[in-house]
């Protein structure tokens, strides 16, 4: 199930994408020749590892540039011919491994090629339950709400840096403005004791958005899977299985 987001920007977003996928002619204008499109994404997962977002010379088009841990889900995408014959390949050459999902292939074999509309046109929604990921729901529940994966695309888009350096950042943000804020809390309620007159609501403001934040980085990194790279590939699977 999806969530539409009905804006004017996302509107443009999907027609200028659209647009673009005309026959062979996909999206040329900014792909290049070394790098052709392979995925454009209608729908993603922005919050894996590896992730950074480049501007094209499309307003609303950009460059997801991925790491094999850049797992960015299959919800909603548009595969061109090349990238399809990519994906025939590697399974003709791999065969099928039941340990590797299709969205972990993607990101190894597509680490420069897919793109996507901005803003996002559709997302998940929030209260969807999954069928393959259960113990993510309760999660997925609070990152896929608008007001979350908004801010975050606007961030990874704005400052074009790596999620692998934006959430490092986030996460000691908190850290900081949580501890910062139990202190000034601490310390004002001792001051209260004391007959002073304290105003408590800015830091216990802090504490109770900082303290929760934290709590929710923290649980999602208790549940993020394993890098890729401490995995075997389809071929030492393949090899391991021949073996046996």
């Amino acid at each position: 199930m999806l969530a539409g987001v009905v804006c004017s920007a996302c509107s443009s977003a999907l027609t200028v994408l659209i647009d673009l996928l005309d026959g062979e002619w996909l999206l040329q204008p900014i792909a290049s020749a070394n790098c052709p499109a392979a995925l454009p994404l209608l729908c993603h997962v922005r919050y894996v590892p590896g992730l950074s977002v480049e501007r094209t010379g499309e307003e609303h088009i950009v460059r997801l540039l991925c790491t094999p841990d850049s797992v960015l889900g299959t919800t909603a995408y548009i595969i061109t011919r090349s990238g399809l014959d990519a994906l025939l390949e590697e399974h003709r050459r791999c065969g099928y491994s039941p340990g590797d999902a299709i969205p972990n292939v993607m990101a190894r074999l597509f680490p420069k090629s897919r793109f996507a509309a901005f803003p996002m046109p559709f997302h998940r929604a929030a209260n969807i339950k999954s069928l393959v990921n259960a113990q993510l729901d309760n999660l997925r529940a609070i990152l896929f709400l608008p007001v979350f994966y908004t801010s975050w695309e606007r961030l990874l888009v704005g400052s074009g840096q790596n999620t692998n350096v934006l959430f490092p950042s986030l996460v000691g943000s908190f850290v900081i403005v949580a501890l910062g804020s139990v202190g000034e809390l601490v310390s004002s309620i001792t001051a209260a004791s004391r007959g002073e007159e304290i105003n408590l609501l800015l830091p216990m403001m802090s504490a109770i958005f900082a303290i929760p934040s934290l709590a929710v980085c923290f649980y999602g990194l208790s549940l993020a899977p394993k890098p890729q790279s401490s995995m075997p590939t389809r071929s030492e699977a393949a090899t391991s299985e021949m073996k046996q």
